[in-house]
């Protein structure tokens, strides 16, 4: 049996692909197992019941030599766990170059999926190694990306697989929805909170709506934005909306598949000036909180940029400038006086989930090449 060792020098569970690749790679006769670290206050993000087993935590992250420390015996601990079993090793995140370089010039077969592209200029000595074992990587093994934009900036020489970050079948909704019963619209957001991807614009929205309209959020606060859901909250307040606002705490995805059934629209805003970030210049494809929605029969409210016109057109949603208060408000009392077609674009996007945007479908080639 082929035993695959996933490798992130971060929390396994906040990435919902790896373990979709986890339960295909199990179907098909696989060994797996999951070898991650705790982040923030050392808790990791529970991954589900039938994959928690298969995983280790090895040194949380924290800050200055501590966290140095923690790093180097991270990657020692798994360097001979993964020379011990000869595992396919299979890397997901810029941080672990450097160990997934040393493992494959000691003759283990490695993969690297690259969920995020590392900035394009490397200051530190640190950045400058990982730059360097990952431009190795790109050029030796074989390589995976959700984007294609982010698949032609990294220029990879090896043979190179394009993975959308699309649910698994098993995640999508059965049977189409019911028409919702007289209650307001109800706006849904999952997933890390910032001010790009829940502008307070939107809540400012929600004041001058002519229709009443509710927002549930359910995530969890990045470095670098603890406190915004009490700006948003606070907002909220000052506007007299704070009672259409309901923040729901971080969850596993099983219960955000229940809160996507009790609402309408999801949100999906990434900010519309993409700055020189290339994750945020290419998140169509990689983000995956389109398909989510759209797998639960929501309809789409998402940035009018090019590549999520590309993608989506309007079949599936509204395209719309977040920053706007009054063109989300007019958008927004829209959806809620046509509700029967907010069901149409949501039913037209989870038979598209079905039939392409799933990770099986997404996997399939990469499995092929993993088989052989």
């Amino acid at each position: 049996m082929n035993k695959v060792l996933f490798v992130q020098f971060t929390d396994p569970g906040r990435y919902p692909p790896l373990q979709h690749a986890a339960r295909i790679l199990l179907r098909h006769g696989f060994a797996v197992e999951f070898v991650g670290s705790a982040l923030d206050d050392g808790q990791p993000t529970p991954l589900p019941p039938d994959l928690a087993p298969l995983a280790r935590y090895w040194n949380e992250q924290r800050v200055g030599w501590v966290n140095r420390l923690n790093y180097l015996l991270f990657c020692l601990r798994v360097a001979l766990l993964a020379l011990r079993q000869r595992a396919l090793v299979y890397g997901s995140d810029p941080l672990s170059t450097p160990l997934l370089y040393g493992l494959a010039r000691c003759g283990l077969v490695v993969l690297y999926h690259e969920h995020d592209s590392p900035p394009d200029t490397a200051g530190t000595r640190f950045q400058r190694i990982v730059a360097a074992a990952r431009r190795w990587l790109l050029d030796h093994v074989v390589s995976v990306f959700p984007s294609h934009g982010r698949q032609q900036a990294a220029a990879p020489r090896q043979r190179s697989f394009l993975v959308w970050n699309c649910p698994a079948l098993q995640e999508v909704r059965a049977i189409p929805r019911l028409p919702a019963s007289a209650r307001p619209l109800r706006l849904y957001f999952h997933g890390s909170i910032n001010a790009l991807r829940l502008p307070l614009s939107l809540i400012e929205a929600m004041a001058q709506c002519g229709e009443a309209v509710e927002l549930w959020i359910a995530g969890y606060e990045t470095q670098g934005s603890y406190g915004y859901l009490e700006e948003l909250r606070a907002r909220a307040q000052a506007l007299g909306v704070d009672g259409r606002l309901r923040l729901l705490g971080a969850h596993a995805r099983d219960q955000l598949w229940a809160y996507c059934a009790e609402a309408d629209v999801g949100i999906c805003f990434y900010g519309m000036d993409r700055g020189g970030d290339i994750n945020m210049r290419h998140m169509a494809g990689a983000s995956n909180k389109p398909f989510d929605y759209l797998s639960q029969g929501m309809a789409l409210l998402f940035d009018d940029v090019p590549q999520w016109r590309q993608l989506l057109a309007e079949q599936y949603g509204w395209a719309c400038d977040p920053t706007q208060p009054a063109e989300l408000a007019k958008i927004i009392d829209q959806m809620s006086q046509d509700r029967a077609l907010v069901l149409a674009k949501g039913e037209r996007g989870r038979l598209r989930v079905l039939a392409e945007w799933n990770y099986e479908q997404q996997f399939a080639p990469l499995l092929n090449h993993l088989r052989s």
